[in-house]
């Protein structure tokens, strides 16, 4: 039996991509100086969201979309190996392929038992990388080695940028771009701590600084909730973001147990038993209003313990209120007769 295809949108939508698959594809295996407006819009349309790319001026985007070449790999089959100085740059069109980093367990010598850094570790896999995803930017920026091996996982067609087309109509200005962005992240003491001990190499620093991306926030804005799965990393540049974290004054204490220092004593909430707290009901038992634990500046420094003290002296009085109110609600008769 041979199975209908899928309708309705989703069908659509998978002859759309395939119709820009095969138009990148074909694109990119004509002569640059026959390439047509179209044929780049193309694969600008591709690439427009890869990391790399998104650091680019639009002009730059379709310079060196108009040089982009094709090549396949087979399956299994080794697109560059670790310590390789190489001058290319990868976005895959289709297929798949496996990142492999020496192993930090895994010694050779049987010497280290947590941390190995000794050479020919064996490899393991970090991650895998899809269609959309590029690899190897840091050749297109310096002589430095490879910092992983690549292996395709299946049949994988790539889009490959050479480093003297990235010289010619991007490089000095990204290179700046990115330089800067790496003198700024080496301004957090756990990056250059990090660096000194050799637990990063500046190659790291790099890739990282080539993955940001910048975001502005209005004031009185949230940027993360309190028990959000982490996705990223955030890092200030400009203004301040006052870190806070809800707090049950019926048990001021960490997840360790530790309690919290910056609950004053006379702001908690009286233990069960004390006068008035049968009245205050259920909605008494939530949780509190958030505490300022932290003011987090630029440079990810916390701010001044005068400041937290009056942020959370604020919070927790204003919680306090809240609680007084619902008390009192709870004692007095509704001003209308219940359904």
């Amino acid at each position: 039996r041979i199975a209908a295809p899928p309708c309705g949108g989703a069908w659509r939508g998978c002859q759309r991509a395939m119709t820009t698959l095969n138009s990148v594809r074909d694109a990119c295996k004509l002569d640059p100086d026959k390439r047509t407006e179209e044929h780049v819009n193309d694969i600008v349309e591709f690439v427009k969201d890869v990391k790399f790319f998104t650091k680019l001026t639009g002009l730059q985007q379709r310079a060196l979309c108009r040089t982009m070449t094709h090549e396949v790999f087979g399956p299994r089959e080794y697109i560059f190996h670790l310590d390789e100085i190489g001058d290319k740059f990868y976005i895959i069109l289709a297929g798949s392929v496996s990142v492999l980093i020496p192993s930090g367990t895994d010694c050779p010598t049987g010497i280290h038992q947590n941390h190995c850094d000794c050479p020919n570790r064996p490899l393991e896999t970090a991650t895998h990388l899809e269609p959309g995803m590029g690899f190897g930017e840091l050749a297109l920026q310096s002589d430095q080695p490879r910092s992983a091996t690549i292996q395709t996982r299946e049949i994988t067609e790539t889009l490959v940028t050479k480093r003297a087309d990235y010289e010619q109509y991007a490089g000095q200005l990204h290179r700046q771009f990115i330089e800067q962005r790496v003198k700024f992240l080496r301004q957090f003491p756990r990056i250059e701590d990090a660096l000194q001990r050799c637990l990063v190499s500046t190659q790291d620093i790099a890739a990282m600084a080539n993955c940001l991306n910048e975001t502005g926030f209005s004031g009185n804005e949230m940027v993360v909730r309190q028990g959000d799965i982490v996705e990223s990393m955030i890092f200030v540049r400009k203004g301040q973001l006052a870190m806070v974290r809800l707090i049950d004054l019926d048990n001021p204490c960490e997840a360790n147990g530790e309690p919290w220092d910056i609950v004053p004593e006379h702001l908690r909430r009286p233990a069960r038993g004390e006068a008035g707290e049968a009245a205050a009901g259920g909605a008494a038992e939530a949780m509190l209003p958030c505490t300022f634990e932290a003011s987090i500046g630029p440079t990810g420094s916390k701010g001044g313990a005068g400041a937290v003290q009056d942020h959370a002296t604020w919070a927790l009085t204003l919680a306090n209120m809240m609680l007084e109110e619902k008390r009192r609600l709870a004692q007095e008769p509704p001003p209308w007769p219940p359904d």
